[in-house]
């Protein structure tokens, strides 16, 4: 149905008269009739118009005849206006509907797809710090059923780093050339191979290799997790979505370190390690019927029928399909040349050294925590939920650095939780005798480490030029893993030379303060 409107030439504004189309008046065309309470003259059409033809979503209000940019009754609904004139009017909001299906997944509402899709992210990253820190909760038992002396044990925590370490180098760019979600499937495969042999090992050789295979699957599969999430989140909850990814990491190692305590004390180690390959192997077929691949690898990449995929995945968002892919985006490489330069050269090895130290402490805190609290004479039990208060803690403090920054900047938040993470470390060492006071201080500590480390991830983030901040935070993570492999060595070391777990917490403080010097040093006009 069409509905000419004279009287709109006559009262069109005067800031448009000299850019409006010559010819006849404007028509509007409608499907359905509803008439607006102060537009009574015309008709609208709810909806999306797709014609060729010129259009203009508008809204005139019938008092005063000029462009209002929405239909008060509405509430969003916009008038489409379609000009039979030669050219389009200047200066007016006049658009087109993109087809880019990606630009509709960033800037629209999220669909139940992609909340599906980012909540199956979460879950296995859960899972990813359920079977990262099982061997810590099982260490103590599978010490004593073994005979391990702590050196040995520390060769078992630092194989699943140095597993993670190179799946990140090596398996994980892979994600880029074969997709996020075949990553995401075969880095579930790899954990849970790994964590169904473990629990038949009874020997240190194999145990080594079985975790080193379980930090491989986890290591590759982190990238796909985290670009998955951000390429299917819109905008407006990118950064949401993306901290929801990264703390079910902890959430997963304090949910786990309360399942684990249950099943040891019912059916053994072993059942710790059956549990988590029965969860990845529940996943498997979870992501493989729920996550598609994502639209935007789909597109750069363009595999075989990369345009049936796409409108696969379009159909399910319940978005346009497509007839032909949209260009690919081009990505400007940056040569390592460029990170090595003379100018970054204090950057580096400031940022660098921060992740070092502090994964130092953290690693060694994960992994050794639940021993030492055994050692002290308390229950298995009570050294695992020792390591569950960890990870409630490291929670805790990701969101303190991210409340407390605001105010002091992130220069003062890091350097002052760094210090105060030094001195509850002294604290923890000093309450051995007293179990709960341990507890909260060991609660109390590892909010303040997470917290800095959380504020090393957004300092690296300003401290790099753009054009290289990608790089840099990811090389200071990478080499940040050489702490990680080094500490459940030197914590294991130091204990079989007669140290108690007292003193290392001592000794671990120190490696915190380097941060210190790092946002004293470093000069950057972004990070404050």
């Amino acid at each position: 149905m069409s509905s000419s409107l004279p009287w709109a030439a006559a009262s069109w504004p005067k800031r448009h008269a000299a850019a409006s189309p010559a010819g006849p008046a404007p028509t509007m065309t409608t499907s359905k009739s509803r008439e607006s309470r102060c537009m009574r003259r015309f008709r609208y059409e709810p909806g999306r118009y797709t014609s060729g033809e010129y259009q203009m979503p508008l809204s005139i209000c019938a008092k005063r005849q000029y462009v209002m940019g929405r239909d008060p009754k509405s509430a969003g609904r916009r008038l489409k206006w379609i000009y039979s004139g030669s050219r389009q009017p200047e200066g007016s909001a006049v658009t087109q509907p993109t087809t880019d299906p990606r630009v509709r997944i960033a800037n629209g509402p999220m669909t139940r797809m992609q909340i599906v899709a980012v909540a199956l992210c979460v879950i296995i990253n859960m899972l990813d710090g359920f079977d990262a820190l099982a061997i810590a909760f099982t260490a103590a038992t599978i010490a004593n059923e073994f005979d391990l002396q702590p050196g040995a044990l520390g060769a078992v925590f630092s194989a699943g780093a140095v597993g993670m370490a190179i799946g990140a180098f090596t398996l994980a760019p892979l994600g880029d050339y074969i997709g996020r979600r075949k990553m995401i499937l075969g880095g579930l495969t790899l954990i849970g191979l790994g964590m169904a042999w473990t629990a038949a090992v009874s020997t240190l050789t194999p145990l080594i290799i079985l975790r080193f295979i379980t930090g491989l699957g986890i290591g590759a599969m982190l990238a796909s997790l985290n670009t998955l999430v951000a390429e299917y989140s819109s905008n407006k909850r990118k950064n949401l979505c993306i901290s929801l990814l990264h703390m079910g990491y902890a959430l997963g190692g304090g949910v786990g370190g309360t399942v684990a305590a249950l099943l040891i004390g019912q059916y053994g180690w072993q059942s710790v390690y059956l549990f988590g390959a029965a969860m990845s192997v529940v996943m498997l077929p979870l992501v493989y019927l729920a996550t598609p691949e994502s639209v935007e690898f789909l597109i750069a990449r363009r595999p075989t029928n990369a345009l049936g995929r796409v409108n696969d995945v379009l159909i399910r968002l319940r978005l346009q399909t497509l007839e032909a892919l949209p260009a690919a985006r081009e990505v400007t490489k940056i040569g390592v040349q460029r990170m090595l330069t003379p100018a970054l050269l204090t950057t580096n090895l400031l940022v660098w050294f921060s992740f070092g130290m502090l994964m130092l402490q953290t690693y060694f805190q994960l992994n050794w925590l639940p021993t030492i609290v055994t050692g002290f004479g308390y229950t298995v039990e009570q050294g695992i939920f020792a390591g569950v208060l960890s990870s409630i803690g490291a929670i805790c403090g990701m969101f303190a650095m991210g409340v407390v920054s605001v105010p002091l900047g992130i220069r003062r938040s890091i350097g002052g939780f760094s210090f105060l993470t030094a001195v509850f470390m002294v604290a923890v060492s000093l309450s051995e005798a007293s179990l709960m006071l341990f507890y909260t201080l060991v609660f109390v500590m590892t909010v303040f480490s997470a917290g800095t480390m959380a504020g090393m991830y957004a300092l690296a983030a300003r401290v790099y030029p753009v054009e290289v901040r990608s790089s840099g935070v990811g090389w200071g993570i990478g080499v940040g893993r050489i702490g990680a492999i080094i500490a459940p060595l030197l914590a294991g070391y130091l204990l079989e030379q007669g140290l108690g777990g007292d003193t290392l917490f001592v000794l671990f403080a120190i490696p915190v303060l380097f941060p210190i010097l790092a946002v004293t040093f470093i000069r950057s006009p972004y990070a404050r």
